[in-house]
């Protein structure tokens, strides 16, 4: 898969987790919306049907004086008539003392009442919402309460006032407190909530779907680039086998012969200097075709205990010259207790030394090198990083320096990091470039990553 289609699947995933976490939050918006527009709907209905019976109540009470003095009590008679009305949860009364007179349920009479502070003031009117113990939903209407022909003072406590109970007589001085049920505002509020929960499963499981579907894709695309990589190499392998077969035996015969020609001259002849010429040029040639070879051939790894110091002091020996010749310092950190690991020895010098010269010669005018080793969580495996101080590589070419083939160098075959990511795979680890490293302003840093390899039986 190319870098261009796995950043527009990335992009892709990521706008559609966008768009999902806009539908959920516009979901629960519009939800709580509703929930308000309900709820100040049904406090409204319920609120005009209350201050009806209250107004019935205090009616049948006029009406009833006359039956009260022939002994019959007509408002507690009210009271349990409209207490057992079917959107009444409750209805009582409250005298001066806080003692409740009449109350639908007849065993609460004689209780005292409690104020509480949490009533909304409207003109004489009080009203609150409580949540009885059954998750019920009551809507209170408290008002002055008078039968006709008393005058009445003001009958509830004032604002600031908290403790104070409601009237100071019953007949002179009551509180009427009903409470209604909002069993339609519960029922909306339910299936508002029922519908939130759908639509965000909904667009939960789109998401996820979409979100798999690039999974799958990405999962086809990563095969795709396996089976073409594989193809590659596979017809690396065939051109390897052919050059090597048509061309190395006569590139060391060229190469003999340009040797003993520039042998039969000085030391300071310009035919000594062409011969040597020569001698290098095929030299690199015969280069160019080991590592088409070595990279086209099947890995056969041939593991063992390796002590992972020893290895990096061994492969820093061997590119000291090379350092040297360049100006470039070495550095080497070794985290203590580094665990034993299982691995391809000749493989990971091979892949450490690709690395260490890709540093040094990206270094023309000295600098230094880093080579630092750490162990993986739970000794499963090592983290080795090669850094440099050079120009560093521009993000472009980042994403293509591990493919075979590609180099920015003229005397470069393009073999050495795709050689690294090869070894490194084998090894159920990877590579990987940062150009600048973090906290720098400038040079490269490989990751090379490394797991315990199985013994072989």
């Amino acid at each position: 898969m190319t870098v261009a289609p796995r950043r527009h699947l990335y992009l892709t995933a990521l706008a559609i987790l966008f768009i999902v976490m806009l539908l959920l939050v516009f979901i629960s918006v519009s939800t709580y919306r509703n929930l308000n527009r309900e709820r100040n709907a049904a406090m409204q209905t319920v609120r005009r049907q209350a201050l009806t019976l209250i107004n019935a109540l205090a009616a049948g009470a006029r009406a009833g004086m006359m039956m009260q003095m022939a002994g019959k009590d007509a408002i507690g008679n009210l009271v349990h008539e409209i207490g057992r009305s079917g959107d009444v949860n409750y209805l009582y009364l409250v005298n001066a003392a806080g003692e409740v007179v009449h109350h639908s349920i007849p065993s609460l009479e004689g209780t005292r009442a409690v104020w509480r502070p949490d009533f909304e003031r409207a003109g004489d009117v009080r009203t609150r919402i409580r949540r009885l113990a059954d998750g019920v939903h009551v809507y209170e209407v408290a008002k002055p309460f008078a039968p006709v022909g008393i005058h009445l003072a003001a009958t509830l406590p004032s604002s600031g006032d908290s403790s104070a109970a409601s009237p100071t007589h019953f007949h002179s001085r009551a509180t009427v407190y009903l409470g209604m049920t909002m069993a339609a505002y519960d029922a909306a509020r339910q299936s508002d909530l029922q519908h939130a929960m759908i639509m965000g499963g909904i667009v939960l499981a789109l998401g996820g779907g979409v979100i798999y579907f690039f999974i799958v894709i990405r999962s086809y695309y990563l095969l795709e680039e396996q089976v073409r990589r594989a193809e590659k190499l596979a017809a690396v392998g065939r051109l390897a086998a052919g050059v090597a077969h048509e061309i190395r035996k006569p590139l060391s015969s060229i190469r003999g012969f340009a040797y003993l020609l520039g042998r039969g001259h000085g030391k300071e002849t310009p035919e000594r200097e062409y011969a040597d010429v020569m001698v290098r040029e095929i030299d690199r040639i015969n280069r160019v075709v080991t590592d088409l070879l070595n990279f086209s051939r099947p890995m056969t790894l041939e593991p063992e205990i390796t002590r992972l110091p020893d290895l990096i002091d061994h492969v820093v020996s061997l590119v000291s010259a090379d350092a040297k010749k360049h100006g470039v310092a070495i550095h080497i950190d070794c985290e203590s207790g580094l665990p034993l690991m299982m691995l391809d020895p000749n493989q990971i010098t091979q892949a450490l030394l690709n690395l260490m010269l890709n540093a040094i010669n990206a270094m023309e005018r000295g600098g230094a090198a880093d080579i630092r080793a750490s162990a993986l969580n739970e000794g499963a495996g090592v983290k080795i990083l090669v850094t440099d101080n050079g120009p560093g590589i521009d993000r472009d070419v980042q994403e293509k320096i591990f493919e075979p083939f590609y180099t920015t160098r003229e005397r470069g075959t393009g073999l050495g990091l795709a050689m690294v990511r090869k070894i490194a795979e084998n090894h159920d680890g990877g590579v990987a470039v940062e150009s600048p490293p973090p906290g720098k302003s400038c040079g490269t840093r490989f990751t090379l990553s490394l797991r315990n390899m199985k013994a072989n039986p």
